[in-house]
């Protein structure tokens, strides 16, 4: 733990992965290219910045806004310790957790864009708090500089073992027959746990109560106590209680069957394709770094996913790789802030 109490893992460089001597050419023939573009004359500090990049001797610090040993938190370790040895660079994790994940976000914004402060983030951080917080210290779309999405993760809406539905049309028919009564839990208002519930019930015109949590733990207890009816959460952390027959699964949350938990139904299945979400996780640094570092960084992120143990080790966590550069980020940014954003506007009619 450091001096401010901020809890830190370094993934040090450690035998070579398949395709690593691959990246580290590239980015020998990209620094080559870029000072014969720069041309003549003094280069400015974020040129030098990036024409150096990555340099021996430095780290680079990949700010987490969500505690050790969280989902965000496993994959970004995961992500760090492959950048590590691809590129050559060690990659420390600070976790910054708390308020959404917007303190570490807010950290990223104010860093120095020379690609030795990223951000890994998920999606509430990005694209639910510009749409849910009255003020915020930093405009995602503006303040930070996508680099590319890393993997996608689906919510599966689970039960406690004794609620009387077993499929989603049972759960609707329930809160109909019993309106108030039924009630869901989350990791926090405004979460994308909440949203999705919100979600089902305005679309299947039912009313239900939303019980807000401090972080999904507490959700997965309360749920297997029988203190709630059901929830919105990710497989990697309800897998376990399902197998063990702690909880029971009603439907995922996706267009297409889960690889690992392919015998729950999607909620597009059982006639409900807008209720459709998850978390999100993806790379990105301050505004102003420059191109070629992101484009370096980009290649990186893109080796990591094109190897095969990687992507293995991706989809034990229960999650889908994904890739895209940050155009395809930024649309998704933008798109997923536009999808609460009309929600909310709907629920507050």
């Amino acid at each position: 733990m450091s001096e401010k109490g901020e809890y830190m893992s370094v993934a040090s460089p450690c035998r070579p992965r398949t395709g690593s001597g691959a990246i580290r050419r590239r980015l020998a023939a990209l620094a080559m290219l870029f000072g014969v573009l720069a041309g003549p004359g003094l280069p400015s500090a974020a040129a030098a910045d990036a024409g150096a990049w990555p340099q021996s001797g430095r780290t680079v610090r990949l700010v987490v806004g969500y505690s050790p040993g969280g989902g965000t938190d496993v994959l970004a370790r995961l992500v760090a310790e492959r950048l590590s040895t691809g590129l050559g660079i060690p990659f420390v994790v600070e976790n910054h957790a708390g308020a959404g994940g917007t303190i570490a976000a807010n950290i990223v914004s104010k860093a120095r864009p020379d690609g030795y402060t990223l951000l890994f983030a998920s999606d509430p951080e990005l694209a639910i708090a510009p749409v849910v917080l009255d003020t915020m210290q930093y405009d995602p779309l503006s303040d930070l500089q996508p680099v590319s999405q890393v993997a996608r993760g689906p919510y599966v809406i689970v039960a406690r073992p004794s609620f009387p539905a077993k499929t989603l049309a049972e759960l609707v028919a329930y809160a109909k027959a019993h309106p108030g009564q039924a009630n869901f839990g989350s990791s926090g208002t405004g979460t994308s746990s909440h949203l999705l519930g919100e979600q089902l019930a305005m679309l299947a015109g039912v009313k239900v109560t939303h019980v807000p949590y401090k972080g999904l733990s507490a959700v997965v207890s309360d749920l297997v106590a029988g203190h709630i009816d059901y929830a919105f959460v990710p497989p990697l952390v309800a897998r376990s209680f399902i197998e063990a027959g702690s909880l029971r699964p009603i439907a995922m949350a996706t267009t297409e069957r889960l690889a690992g938990m392919s015998s729950i139904p999607t909620t597009v299945e059982e006639g409900y394709p807008d209720v459709v979400g998850g978390s999100w996780y993806a790379l990105l640094g301050p505004a102003g770094m420059d191109p070629r570092i992101n484009a370096a960084l980009q290649q990186g992120v893109r080796e990591v996913l094109a190897d095969k143990e990687s992507r293995m080790a991706i989809e034990r966590l229960a999650l889908i790789p994904q890739g895209g550069g940050p155009e395809k980020l930024r649309q998704l940014m933008q798109d997923d802030s536009g999808k609460w954003r009309r929600l909310v506007g709907q629920l507050a009619k």
